[in-house]
């Protein structure tokens, strides 16, 4: 608490004397302040002890300040600014006075001290003083420091305080003038436009002086002013007005606008831009400006009117829709609102619209339509909808063609035109016509007809008129009307009976009037059509049969002459000789020879017939047999001529040699009977899938027949790869007539009777199944050959499947299947393998499952015939199973078709033929008729058991003899006779 310095010392001598009065009269006190008697005691309260600091000032702003010490019997003092005066200082000798640092800033801060006598050991109690130290100046907060304002004597508040010792006067200076003391700052009078800085200080009690703070203040009383940058124009038709306006204040600054519409009562803050939708019709707009002094500009007023209603305009006069004139003038007006608007654009085609006045004219303009176009535009800008009207220009007349015209010269008495009528402007309005010498009258626009008409010349005129009046020239044709018809005598044609694929005929046409416009030509029923010339007429490609050609002349009129027809027969065929008998090739000089024949022709018939024997004419007839006996030995020749009624000849020779026949005699050796080897060839190419299937169904039906023969079975294919490199390598398993190994017995490679026949049937079923990835070259005997030459080939039996699969004492029996062929092998190739390994001893029959031979197939064929049967079967149309099938009936074998999914029947035939190889010999040529009988049998050959007897029961079929019961084991002897 603040006191007066007068207070402090009277607080200190009483609390001194209170201090003093207590420390004599408690007998319990420890401290003993005093020591003196009474009498000096009394001497001590006398002279009291004071302490005073910058000589009793109240306030200071230095930290460093002045200590003024009393105690007129004190030899010593203790400053301290520890209340207890315990600590902190030091005694020291008594001085007057003392510089000391407060201990504390910005409050009121205590010095103590307390004195002594140190002779009389008399010390004082603490007493002390303070001041309030304040070392921050004052502070002073402007109420508004940017002051804008408009009044004559413009004021401005401001707040200065001390939170310490306090403010002690406050001063403010204007530019210009003297620093005054001032609690709020104005102006004497009116204080002129501007911007002033007036700056307001202020001091404390302690001595401290605040930095100046300035006062702006800007004086304004002149108000803004608002500058319209875009608004809508006068009268404009946009409905959506939009105005930008500006402010401009220069000295305070515009703070804001405000805006009224259409009545100056209703001003609201706006800012710019305003938009606002207006109806149709007048308009007002005010804004106003105000700056930040509070000055409001004056109002500014726009005023506008909403035009939405386009003008009207109408076309008056113009040429009309059509005109032949390259000039047009055109009138027009126009309205707006029930006023009559002055300004307008023209234009023409698709030309700029340009201003223009009512009449507008044109001239120079080309052919063709135009159109002319004019547009109003009212005092808001709009544009009415333009008008048009369009029209043609066209100086030129119509042209005709005609479309369809009588031919120039003709035989009707009618006459119908057509014609075209063109116009490229206007178009056509009327067509007139004149027939031959009569004036012009109007006709239709497309065709013209006239019946009754005579022989001689007629003329037609047309000509047209167009919309634009234009009369174009007249197209005229002149054509001649002839009714007499033309003649026609035929020269020369072919013989009633002609062997020639080729006719020429030959013929006069006359016509006195028209001429002759053509001559046509009908052969048989067809359609006549124009012959090859006005004189003559050939045809080529004819086939045999009966043929009729009919000719007719036709003049320039279409006058038909009278038809010519000329029949005959076209024979291009020889005649047909026929044999129903004739000799053999051989024929022993003890026989009779007969031959018989036929001459036939369908066509023209047969003529005449000739014969010759060896150069001499021998009488002959059809159907008569001619017979020689006991011709002698030699070389014959006979030749048959005939000719038909059309000059066709044919001739046919047949030779044959008279010989002695040679005496055969020839050793067969039955060791061990009903022994068979049969060997498989499967075609193993790509397409034979479905041929191994039917096999694998169908195989028992084979296996079947053979019941009761000690059989084997073994399985090569049709792949002739590596024949001669590889005959002893292992790596091509089923290539080069190697056997092929069963499936699912490891290391076996033959199947025998001594099996279980479902096992065998299975087995041979499931090898056949094999991939069909052999060759595309398949060699059927070539690899039945192979397959022999492998069993040959030196190698140890139990290494060489071949081998097993040939016993010396069996018969033999291949069957192939195949839809191929082979290119490389004849039949003998595979007859004298087997007569040579053998002796000429094996009995053996080639089967063959192939495309048979047909008339479909077609060395020259791109594709395969649809009538086909074997179409689905065939592997090329290129060829068929015609080798292996000469190799069969050379071997006794059967013939099957490939073409068949039921292979059934044709195994059971086969299995039945190999069956008959058991009791079969083959002979080394094919035995001769000597008994003269005509037919080789059991009568011509001699067959003599080993035991003597003869044997009679068998049958001579080409050069193998099967018996009914078998040879009988040992060596048994075959005389016959053969060339």
């Amino acid at each position: 608490m603040l006191t007066t310095r007068g207070s402090i010392r009277a607080t200190i001598i009483w609390s001194f004397l209170a201090l003093g009065l207590a420390t004599q009269y408690n007998a319990c006190s420890q401290q003993v302040i005093f020591s003196q008697s009474l009498s000096s005691l009394k001497n001590e309260l006398l002279s009291a002890s004071l302490i005073t600091i910058n000589q009793n000032a109240q306030f200071t702003n230095d930290r460093q300040v002045d200590v003024e010490l009393q105690n007129d019997v004190a030899d010593e003092v203790y400053v301290t600014n520890d209340p207890t005066c315990n600590s902190g200082g030091a005694w020291e000798p008594m001085q007057a006075s003392r510089a000391w640092t407060l201990s504390d800033v910005n409050k009121e801060v205590f010095v103590y001290a307390r004195y002594r006598n140190k002779a009389e050991g008399v010390t004082t109690g603490c007493v002390s003083d303070s001041i309030i130290h304040d070392g921050e100046p004052p502070s002073i907060l402007l109420n508004e420091p940017n002051m804008i304002t408009n009044v004559n004597t413009p004021i401005f508040n401001f707040l200065a305080w001390d939170s310490i010792s306090g403010v002690k006067e406050t001063t403010c200076k204007w530019p210009g003038q003297k620093e005054v003391v001032c609690n709020f700052a104005s102006s004497n009078g009116n204080v002129a436009e501007g911007v002033y800085n007036v700056a307001v200080g202020a001091k404390d009690n302690a001595g401290n002086v605040a930095d100046p703070t300035y006062q702006v203040l800007t004086v304004d009383r002149t108000p803004p002013r608002v500058i319209l940058n875009s608004a809508p124009a006068a009268i404009t038709s946009n409905g959506n007005a939009a105005y930008v306006f500006t402010g401009q204040d220069n000295l305070s600054g515009v703070k804001g606008y405000e805006c009224a519409k259409e009545t100056a009562a209703a001003f609201a803050s706006c800012t710019s831009p305003v938009a606002f939708v207006a109806a149709e019709g007048p308009h007002k707009f005010f804004i106003r400006a105000i700056d930040n002094a509070g000055n409001v500009s004056p109002v500014l007023e726009h005023d506008f009117t909403i035009d939405m209603t386009a003008p009207t305009v109408r076309i008056l006069s113009g040429p009309g829709a059509y005109s032949n004139s390259p000039s047009a003038v055109y009138t027009f007006d126009g309205m707006d609102n029930g006023a009559p608007i002055t300004v307008f654009e023209c234009r023409v085609d698709a030309g700029s619209f340009a201003r223009c006045t009512s009449p507008k004219s044109y001239s120079g303009l080309t052919e063709g339509d135009h159109t002319f176009y004019v547009r109003g535009q009212d005092s808001a800008g709009l544009y009415s909808a333009p008008v048009s009207q369009t029209w043609n220009i066209d100086t030129a007349g119509p042209v005709v063609a005609f479309t369809q015209t009588p031919a120039s010269v003709t035989n009707s008495t009618s006459a119908a035109f057509r014609y075209t009528i063109t116009d490229a402007g206007s178009g056509v309005a009327s067509a007139e016509c004149s027939l031959d010498a009569a004036a012009f009258a109007v006709c239709d626009v497309a065709s013209f007809n006239s019946t009754g008409l005579v022989g001689g010349s007629h003329t037609l005129k047309v000509r047209g008129k167009d919309r634009a009046g234009n009369v174009g020239l007249a197209a005229a044709y002149t054509w001649t009307i002839d009714l007499t018809a033309p003649t026609l005598v035929l020269n020369s044609g072919p013989a009633p009976y002609s062997n020639s694929s080729t006719a020429n005929f030959a013929y006069t046409a006359t016509d006195a009037q028209s001429g002759i416009a053509r001559v046509d030509c009908r052969l048989d029923a067809a359609a006549y059509a124009p012959c090859n010339s006005l004189t003559s007429h050939s045809v080529s490609g004819l086939v045999e049969g009966g043929r009729k050609m009919s000719i007719r002349a036709v003049d320039q009129a279409g006058n038909y002459s009278n038809e010519v027809v000329v029949d005959w027969i076209v024979d291009l065929s020889a005649p047909v000789i026929s044999y129903y008998q004739q000799p053999a090739s051989v024929i022993a000089t003890n026989s009779v020879q007969t031959l018989g024949f036929t001459v036939v022709d369908s066509s023209s018939g047969v003529q005449s017939t000739t014969c010759t024997l060896n150069g001499v004419n021998s009488a002959c007839a059809s159907g008569v047999t001619l017979t020689w006996n006991n011709q002698a030995t030699g070389s014959y020749t006979f030749v048959i001529t005939a000719r038909d009624n059309a000059g066709n000849t044919s001739t046919s020779t047949r030779t044959w040699d008279v010989r002695g026949p040679n005496m055969q005699t020839q050793l067969v050796n039955v060791n061990v009977k009903n022994k068979v080897d049969v060997v498989v060839i499967i075609d193993n190419s790509g397409s034979m899938t479905t041929e191994m299937a039917s096999m694998k169904q169908y195989f028992s039906k084979f296996l079947q027949q053979l019941n009761g023969l000690d059989w084997q079975i073994s399985i090569i294919t049709t792949d002739p790869r590596n024949s001669v490199t590889d005959r002893v390598a292992v790596d091509a398993p089923k290539m080069d007539g190697r056997m092929v190994e069963l499936s699912g017995m490891p290391g076996q490679f033959i199947l025998k009777s001594s099996m279980d026949f479902n096992l065998a049937s299975t087995t041979f079923g499931n090898t056949i199944q094999m991939p069909t990835d052999g060759s595309g070259n398949e060699r059927g005997i070539l690899t039945a050959k192979r397959a022999i030459q492998r069993a040959f080939d030196g190698m140890p039996i139990n290494a060489n499947s071949n081998a097993l699969a040939f016993r010396d004492d069996a018969a033999l029996a291949f069957v192939i299947v195949s839809d191929a062929y082979d290119d490389v092998s004849q039949p003998a190739d595979l007859i004298n393998e087997v007569k040579a390994h053998w002796n000429g001893q094996k009995v053996f029959a080639f089967h063959s499952i192939v495309v048979p031979e047909n008339s479909f197939t077609n060395p020259t064929a791109t594709a395969v015939d649809p009538n086909d049967p074997c179409k689905d079967f065939r592997e090329s149309v290129h060829y068929d199973g015609r080798i292996y099938y000469r190799l069969s009936e050379l071997t006794g074998g059967v013939k099957a078709t490939e073409c068949s999914n039921d292979y059934g029947s044709q195994l059971s035939a086969m299995g039945k033929a190999t069956i008959d190889l058991v009791s079969a010999a083959t002979l080394n040529c094919p035995p001769v008729d000597v008994t003269g009988d005509g037919k080789v049998d059991a009568s011509d050959v001699q067959v003599t058991a080993s035991d003597g007897t003869n044997v009679t029961a068998f049958t001579v079929n080409g050069n193998k003899l099967n018996f009914a019961a078998g040879l009988p084991p040992g060596t048994n002897t075959v005389k016959y006779y053969c060339f």
